[in-house]
């Protein structure tokens, strides 16, 4: 829980040293402390009393077992600081971004389409661009789709949206984790069966743990986040849900022009001041590093993380759940007390990432797949 908190807040380098920097500074420039904060005020009243009274339970806990939690942290040469409801959500979002959400891989793509359009045209350019359906690791394949005709022809007229241009190569076969639903008529129960198979790295700590939590309303179990009472995968009295890779991410990345003394950014023709914070990012035997974060009305500005910088533009980070202040805790913790599909749904709506394929089922017998995406 610890390791999560800090790798969400931008603080592993004050215990672990000088290598963790650019872990840190990674954080600090996404902003996950200051959203954690103020997502939690975004949450529904019930839940921010949920978060309270579990961040009050492990505050208990360590006041309880002093020796416990100092032959943990003596060595380390920290203290624990008490847990509050935010840092349920920072921890959250330390584990289910799944890495660093920064990357420059369509900027750079993008100037790489914008050089051989300069040379050819756009029309040559894009037969350079391929875009790859990789359908041995769909959920529905193609030739599953085209059994409905009519809706089949429908996608297959749908023009392809500009822009998105990906490259690579199909895959061998399926990968990452499978998860599936079967419907009640085809079970010996007579009631549905739901598979979930989550296949991650070993790592420690580990991305989740299995656990069963009763409490008010509550009584789910399944596999949640160190430190957040959520349930990613799991089931209660009623419903089951499970989840797979879906491979889409829950960023874009903005390319901002700047003002010619590159102070400002340009904004429908007009110049904005960025809006700048400084962090500091404290290091074990080492000193202070100052980050300075700009940011735009799309998101945060990362140049200082990326390969791709050109003169005059602006790297940003659109991040949906950051700017909105939203958090997908609101999601983990609906789908603990959902009854049926629409309360599964209306849950859904609060849901931001990781992109993924939700399988579903209930005591009701009925079956059900959603897809997440930006």
């Amino acid at each position: 829980m610890e390791l999560v908190r800090r790798k969400g807040a931008g603080r592993l380098a004050e215990v672990y040293g000088a290598e963790w920097v650019p872990s840190d500074r990674e954080a600090r420039i996404a902003g996950y402390t200051a959203w954690s904060r103020e997502a939690l005020t975004k949450l529904p009243a019930e839940m921010q009393i949920w978060l309270g009274s579990y961040a009050a339970g492990v505050n208990a806990w360590t006041s309880a077992n002093p020796e416990a939690v100092a032959r943990r942290f003596q060595p380390l040469g920290v203290a624990p600081e008490p847990w509050t409801p935010a840092d349920c959500l920072l921890a959250a979002r330390a584990v289910l971004s799944l890495g660093s959400p920064f990357s420059d891989q369509a900027v750079a793509q993008y100037h790489r389409f914008q050089e051989l359009a300069a040379q050819g045209g756009e029309t040559a350019a894009e037969k350079q661009f391929s875009m790859t359906v990789e359908d041995a690791a769909a959920i529905v394949s193609e030739a599953e789709m085209a059994r409905d005709a009519a809706a089949y022809q429908r996608l297959k007229n749908r023009s392809r949206m500009s822009g998105y241009l990906l490259q690579g190569t199909p895959a061998d076969g399926p990968k990452m984790s499978h998860a599936w639903a079967v419907g009640g008529a085809r079970s010996k129960t007579g009631k549905p069966l739901l598979e979930s198979d989550p296949q991650l790295p070993l790592s420690t700590p580990p991305f989740f743990y299995e656990f069963h939590l009763a409490a008010g309303p509550i009584d789910a179990r399944g596999l949640g986040v160190p430190g957040c009472p959520g349930l990613f995968i799991g089931f209660n009295r009623h419903i089951a849900w499970g989840a797979s890779a879906l491979g889409t991410g829950s960023h874009v990345v903005f390319l901002e022009k700047l003002t010619d003394d590159g102070q400002s950014y340009l904004f429908e023709g007009k110049a904005e001041p960025f809006i700048r914070r400084l962090e500091r990012i404290r290091v074990k035997d080492g000193p202070e590093i100052v980050q300075e974060v700009l940011g735009t009305r799309h998101g945060v500005v990362f140049n200082s993380l990326s390969q791709a910088n050109r003169p005059g533009e602006a790297h940003v980070l659109h991040d949906p759940q950051t700017l909105q202040c939203g958090t997908t805790v609101r999601a983990m913790l609906a789908f603990m007390t959902a009854s049926d599909w629409t309360e599964f749904r209306a849950a859904m709506e609060h849901y931001y990432d990781p992109g993924l394929h939700i399988v579903y089922a209930d005591d009701q017998n009925n079956i059900g797949v959603l897809s997440t995406s930006l």
